[in-house]
């Protein structure tokens, strides 16, 4: 924590404006649920990169609230990830503290038609300056086809959640400062909708025929 102040006591010197404020250089950083990303990934601009093997894949992070709160990833302008590669993501507002991604394929347990592995690294990001990190990673999809993510499990800090093509992850700075790689393991099967669709197709024709008799 104390390498990262010295980092940042010079941005928040220069910004400082009123005591209740919480601007920094006239941009609101404060964390709101739905919004966190909002006001600092307007400051990103997109950077020219290498392109990456494999499907592109959206990562945004997020740290805070200390220091007014930061991003790393696509929605800085950092650009996507491709699957199976490895990319390195860099703190909007101190870009020597790096998040390293990357990501692979796995073989799949039986009865499932897809898996994989990714893995994120906050060993060179002074993890433990945050109170929260966030991190969303969106497009997840098996290469071969649209399929759902139906298992989903993670190791090391934090917690992960889906909502069937794309994943959530959130821990403590604390956590992270003890286990700061996080790895998360799914497994995918072919998407439930036209299974729905045919359930639902047979609950509404078997209305019918009730109202006929």
């Amino acid at each position: 924590m104390h390498v990262r102040c010295e980092v940042r006591c010079l941005l928040v010197l220069s910004s400082l404006s009123a005591a209740n404020s919480n601007a920094i250089g006239g941009i609101i950083t404060e964390h709101r649920p739905g919004a966190q990303f909002q006001e600092l990934a307007q400051l990103g601009s997109p950077a020219p990169r290498a392109p990456d093997p494999g499907q592109p894949i959206e990562f945004n992070g997020f740290a805070g609230p200390e220091f007014g709160g930061t991003i790393w990833g696509t929605h800085a302008g950092q650009g996507e990830h491709g699957f199976g590669g490895t990319s390195v993501f860099a703190d909007l507002n101190a870009p020597d503290f790096t998040v390293t991604v990357s990501s692979e394929s796995i073989p799949p347990p039986a009865g499932k038609k897809f898996a994989g592995k990714i893995t994120i690294d906050f060993s060179a990001f002074d993890p433990g300056a945050f109170s929260l990190h966030e991190v969303e990673i969106l497009g997840i999809e098996d290469p071969s086809g649209d399929n759902f993510i139906n298992t989903i499990e993670v190791i090391g800090a934090g917690v992960v959640l889906t909502n069937g093509y794309d994943i959530f992850w959130s821990g403590s700075g604390e956590a992270l400062s003890s286990s700061e790689v996080v790895v998360i393991k799914w497994t995918q099967v072919p998407a439930p909708g036209s299974v729905c669709a045919l359930g639902l197709g047979s609950l509404v024709l078997a209305h019918r025929r009730r109202r006929d008799h």
